[in-house]
């Protein structure tokens, strides 16, 4: 699977649900610093991305750099706001 997300992100760096994948797929492995990584491409990318938003808090929970997970911590649950009141319709003033 490694191979094959890699090869669409060297065809495809924009692909951010292949660099997504890539990222928890390095999670999994124990790598983090390259999972990391992969999830900062992510957020260079799409800053409001919310599922790398909330797996790059935990990672950092998990590397108990508690200061920076605070502020990953309230982005995601900015976009959860945003999100929800996208789907129920309500206007976003931000």
């Amino acid at each position: 699977a490694r191979g094959i997300l890699n090869s669409i992100v060297e065809e495809d760096p924009e692909n951010i649900d292949a660099l997504f994948n890539l990222s928890f797929l390095e999670g999994m492995a124990g790598n983090s610093e390259v999972q990391e990584e992969k999830l900062n491409l992510i957020l260079g990318k799409e800053p409001s991305n919310a599922k790398a938003l909330s797996s790059m808090g935990e990672l950092l929970l998990e590397k108990r750099n508690i200061p920076k997970q605070k502020v990953f911590s309230r982005k995601v649950l900015k976009q959860m706001r945003i999100i929800l009141l996208q789907e129920s319709g309500m206007e976003i003033f931000c």
